[in-house]
């Protein structure tokens, strides 16, 4: 199930710290920015709330850490979830398959990162978009996405990340008016 907090400027950093685990706390603290403590802590209720109301888990979750360090619930390997956040959002995606989830501001087009990231199928896909900026976020949430749910994280393989994604669903939402892409990549099986 995906949860989304988009009213990031109505999140109560106080109130959210009082209501995490102590592991999230310190993790939250990691941040320089106010906004991106605020968002940490937001990713992490919603992973809570989404434990509560699917898995009927009341306690705080504490986070082990697998391969390439992606983050597991202790002692519930059953449950596998992704947490993501921008400026504009966080989100949090629970599943019974491995799951990667990315969030994205859509920015300006910038045909310097554009070419460094994308092959030429993927480049004249975005310059074929009505909208060049919406297209390259929903290329490069996917992309995350991916490598979020292999835990890998950003590689140098970016360009030739999506040719075989035959084991992979994707799902892509544009929030137009909030001005974000999310992707969220789940296994078949």
């Amino acid at each position: 199930m995906l949860y989304i907090n988009d009213n990031i400027e109505l999140f109560n950093l106080e109130v959210g710290m009082s209501l995490v685990s102590l592991q999230r706390k310190e993790y939250a603290l990691r941040y320089r920015r106010k906004t991106d403590q605020s968002l940490c802590v937001a990713a992490y209720m919603l992973l809570r709330d989404g434990l509560r109301k699917e898995y009927g888990i009341t306690e705080l979750p504490e986070f082990v850490f697998g391969y390439h360090g992606k983050p597991q619930i202790k002692g519930r390997p059953d449950i596998h979830f992704n947490l993501s956040h921008c400026d504009k959002a966080a989100a949090c995606m629970i599943s019974d398959r491995p799951v990667g989830i990315d969030v994205e501001i859509i920015k300006p087009y910038e045909p310097e990162l554009v070419e460094a990231t994308m092959n030429e199928t993927e480049i004249h896909n975005i310059l074929d978009s009505t909208d060049h900026s919406i297209a390259f976020a929903k290329l490069w949430t996917m992309k995350e996405s991916l490598l979020k749910l292999t835990g890998e994280g950003i590689s140098d393989n970016l360009h030739n990340l999506l040719n075989d994604t035959s084991d992979y669903i994707f799902t892509t939402r544009v929030f137009v008016e909030k001005s974000f892409v999310l992707t969220v990549c789940e296994t078949k099986k």
